[in-house]
C-alpha cells in the first residue's frame, strides 16, 4: 500500500517570511481531516494555484492532484505551494498501478479513451494513498473548475459532524456558475453569480411568477431537444467518502462503499432523482451549507481549449443504470464537443453567448431577486489575499500603503 504514496511527490514549504497567518482559531478538540483529489489537463498554473491556495484556505489537510499529462508545467506550479500538495503526474508507473485498482476490473483499457474513467482510478488511487499515508479521514471528489465552499471557509466543523455522526460518505449540491463577461480574466474569483441547485429551487407549487419566468428564462437558451434544461453541467452532485480500505469509485459522482450494509450511512443533501445504489439515499442537511461552486466553462477561451483538448469523445461517461454507461448525447457538454469539432468559431461563440453568459445586468438581478440564481463574493474577496498554504498575505493597504497584488499572472 506504501506503494501508492510512494507515487505522490511531496515538496518542501514555501518560505513564510512575507506571509501573515490569518487570525489565531480558537483550540478545538480533534476534528475529522480531509483531503480532496483532482484531475487536471491543460489548466494553467495561475488556476492551478487559485485552486490549491482556495481549499488549503479551508483547512483541508492534503491535495491530490493527478496531472493527465506527466509534461504538464502546472505540476511544477503545483509542486511549489507546499507540503500539503501531493502532485502525481500520470505516466506508465501510475497507469501499471491503475491495473491493480478495484474499479479496473469495470473498465480496464476505456481510460484510454474516456476522461471520466481515469479520473475514477485517480481517485481510488488517492484514496489507497491517503489510507496508506495516514493523517486523513474524508476524500472529496473535485474537478478542476469546482471549488468545496461554505460560508464559514471552515472544513474542519463539517466533517467532524459528519465523522461523529458515523456517515460513510455524503453528497454535495452543486450550484453552477454564471459569467458575466465572454472571457473572464479570473475563472473563480471573477464568477459570483451561481445558478441554484434544482434542489434549492421552489416546487411548481410553491414558485412565484418571477421564479417560474427565470427558470424558463435557462430552459429556453438550451435546444428544445436537450435533457440539461436548466444546469449546463451535471446536477448530480459531488461527494466526500471516508478514507477507508475497499471504498471504490462508482462514477465521478459516488462512491461504492466497502460494506453493503454502509449504504444507510451514505447521505445526501438534498433527494436524489435517481440514487447509483437503486435506493434512495437518506437526507440530511448538514449544518453551513457547504455545497460545490462549479465554475463551468466560464472563460470562452478557456472553453474552447477544453473542448479541443478533449477531442471527439463518445455519447457515453461511466454512471447511471445501464451497462455501459449513462449517455452525454443531446448535453451542453456534447453539443460543445461538436461546435468546437467543427473549427467554425463564430458559431462556437455564438454558442457560448447564446448558452453561458448572462451579459445583461439587470436580468442577473431579476434572477436573484427570483431566487433562481444567487452571489456568492466570497471566493472573489479571498482569493487575491492567499498566498502558498493558504495564508493570508499582507496586503500593502491594510497598513495605509498602495493595494498589494498577489503573483497569479503564469
Amino acid at each position: 500500500m506504501r506503494a501508492y504514496a510512494a507515487a505522490c511527490c511531496r515538496t518542501s514549504r514555501a518560505a513564510r517570511c512575507a506571509f501573515r497567518p490569518s487570525a489565531p482559531r480558537r483550540a478545538r478538540r480533534p476534528l475529522a481531516r480531509a483531503a480532496t483529489v483532482t484531475t487536471l489537463r491543460g489548466v494553467p498554473a495561475a488556476r492551478v494555484r487559485a485552486f490549491i491556495r482556495w481549499h488549503l484556505r479551508l483547512g483541508f489537510s492534503r491535495l491530490y492532484l493527478y496531472f493527465d499529462e506527466p509534461r504538464d508545467a502546472a505540476a511544477a506550479a503545483a509542486a511549489a505551494e507546499g507540503r500539503r500538495v501531493r502532485v502525481v503526474r500520470c505516466d506508465g508507473r501510475l497507469r501499471h498501478e491503475w491495473s491493480q485498482l478495484r474499479v479496473y476490473g469495470a473498465w480496464g483499457a476505456a481510460a484510454e479513451a474516456m476522461v471520466e474513467v481515469r479520473q475514477m482510478y485517480n481517485a481510488e488511487h488517492a484514496l489507497r494513498a491517503a489510507h496508506a499515508e495516514g493523517g486523513v479521514e474524508w476524500l472529496v471528489h473535485l474537478d478542476s473548475d469546482e471549488l468545496f465552499y461554505l460560508p464559514s471557509l471552515d472544513v474542519a466543523p463539517h466533517f467532524a459532524a459528519l465523522h461523529a455522526a458515523g456517515c460513510k460518505q455524503y453528497l454535495y449540491p452543486i450550484h453552477e456558475g454564471v459569467p458575466e463577461a465572454v472571457d473572464a480574466a479570473d475563472v473563480f474569483g471573477g464568477v459570483t453569480l451561481f445558478r441554484r441547485h434544482p434542489s434549492a429551487l421552489p416546487d411548481a407549487a410553491a414558485a412565484t411568477p418571477d421564479a417560474a419566468r427565470a427558470l424558463h428564462f435557462w430552459r429556453r437558451r438550451r435546444p428544445e431537444e436537450s435533457r440539461s434544461a436548466y444546469f449546463l453541467g451535471s446536477a448530480q452532485g459531488k461527494s466526500a467518502v471516508r478514507v477507508e480500505p475497499g471504498v471504490r469509485p462508482m462514477s465521478v459522482h459516488a462512491f461504492q462503499p466497502a460494506k453493503p450494509a454502509d449504504v444507510r450511512l451514505c447521505w445526501a443533501a438534498f433527494a436524489e432523482r435517481t440514487s447509483p445504489f437503486g435506493e434512495a439515499l437518506r437526507v440530511v442537511r448538514a449544518r453551513g451549507e457547504p455545497c460545490i461552486l462549479h465554475c463551468i466553462s466560464c472563460s470562452f477561451t478557456l472553453w474552447r481549449e477544453k473542448y479541443a483538448l478533449l477531442g471527439q469523445f463518445g455519447d457515453t461517461k461511466p454512471g447511471g443504470a445501464a451497462a455501459g454507461g449513462e449517455s452525454i448525447a443531446k448535453t451542453f457538454h456534447a453539443d460543445s464537443r461538436d461546435v468546437i469539432a467543427s473549427a467554425d468559431l463564430q458559431a462556437a461563440r455564438d454558442m457560448y453567448v447564446s448558452q453561458v453568459c448572462l451579459l445583461d445586468q439587470e436580468e442577473a438581478e431579476r434572477q436573484v431577486a427570483a431566487g433562481v440564481c444567487m452571489r456568492i463574493e466570497a471566493v472573489r474577496d479571498t482569493l487575491p489575499r492567499l498566498g502558498p498554504s493558504g495564508e493570508e498575505l499582507v496586503l500593502a493597504d491594510d497598513d495605509g500603503g498602495a493595494p498589494g497584488t498577489p503573483a497569479e499572472t503564469s
